[in-house]
């Protein structure tokens, strides 16, 4: 999990090519990022400076259009 999450910190563009948009439950957007090898799924949003961790889950997102 620290690998993802070093990689979400200082990846360029986010969001990445396999990063998927989902609804926090009950309305609000954020994107979702799977641990490689693991069925953990990192919750975030991001600015052209920030990225912030919403959650962690164990559930798989259900993505959304943009």
């Amino acid at each position: 999990m620290a690998r993802t999450l070093g990689a979400l910190m200082s990846e360029p563009g986010l969001p990445g090519p396999g990063d998927v948009g989902a609804l926090i439950p009950p309305t609000a957007r954020a994107f979702v990022r799977r641990v490689q090898r693991e069925n953990l799924w990192i919750w975030f949003r991001a600015t052209d400076t920030h990225v912030t961790i919403v959650g962690l889950t164990d559930n798989p997102p259900v993505p959304v259009s943009e």
